[in-house]
């Protein structure tokens, strides 16, 4: 083997030049590493706030939304509220996952906002609707999904909102979805909404007993609403009530 000359081998002073060097090349990266970790903490609890800012400000938006609809309407005060209790612990009994329950008491608490749409005279028409002001009832919840949809982080609860008239045997409003093809979410909906109603007073009638109410859901089990949700809502309310 031909031994390396002078002028191709490294001194120790050129080698530890080097090494230093390096090290420091290292140390600069791993500095600049740790600046872009932190800038990136900085930036994710940034937009952690904005997130739940915005949140916060949609929650606010739908309380005033729930609130001009209970307001409208003196019989169904506290239906809003009331519907989203009911719905967030159906939810809960039939596991739907807690991002969904989100979304689902948002649903509640917006699903007449529609309403706002429709003339006093039909909301609180002591009588029968004829035809014509029935085609005009049936038009809120494809109104009240428009206006949930334009709430960012509401999106997700806009399609509850348009489903939650629609029937399990598929004779609903507004497009006549069946069964599994109704969301979960608009099935919990339909029942609990079902219930807080024929157990308030309503402008065409005098409200029923919890009892009255129970054997009408179970009555319309199968046809109106799906057996499993009534199911579970007797579970979660027959002992309380």
């Amino acid at each position: 083997m031909t031994p390396k000359s002078p002028d191709q081998s490294l001194s120790i002073t050129e080698a530890a030049h080097i090494g230093d060097t390096i090290e420091t090349h290292l140390l600069m990266m791993g500095q600049e590493i740790k600046d872009y970790q932190q800038q990136l903490r900085k930036s994710l609890r940034r937009e952690e706030r904005l997130r739940f800012d915005l949140e916060k400000t949609a929650i606010e938006a739908a309380a005033m939304l729930a609130k001009a609809v209970d307001e409208k309407d003196e019989y169904t005060a506290g239906h809003c509220e009331r519907l989203a209790g009911y719905a967030v612990s159906l939810g809960r009994e039939l596991d739907v996952p807690r991002n969904r329950i989100k979304q689902l008491r948002y649903a509640a608490l917006l699903h007449d906002v529609g309403k706002v749409g429709v003339p006093e005279a039909i909301l609180l028409k002591p009588g029968k609707l004829t035809d014509e002001e029935w085609v005009v009832m049936k038009t809120h919840p494809g109104i009240g999904a428009e206006l949930v949809r334009s709430i960012y982080p509401l999106k997700p609860a806009a399609e509850i909102v348009a489903q939650h008239h629609e029937r399990w045997d598929g004779k609903g409003y507004q497009k006549g979805l069946k069964g599994d093809g109704i969301l979960i979410e608009a099935r919990i909906l339909s029942v609990v909404d079902a219930y807080d109603a024929m157990t308030t007073d309503r402008p065409y009638r005098k409200a029923l007993s919890d009892e009255q109410a129970y054997e009408e859901l179970q009555k319309c089990s199968g046809t109106a609403w799906d057996p499993e949700v009534v199911n579970a809502f007797m579970r979660c309310f027959l002992d309380v009530h």
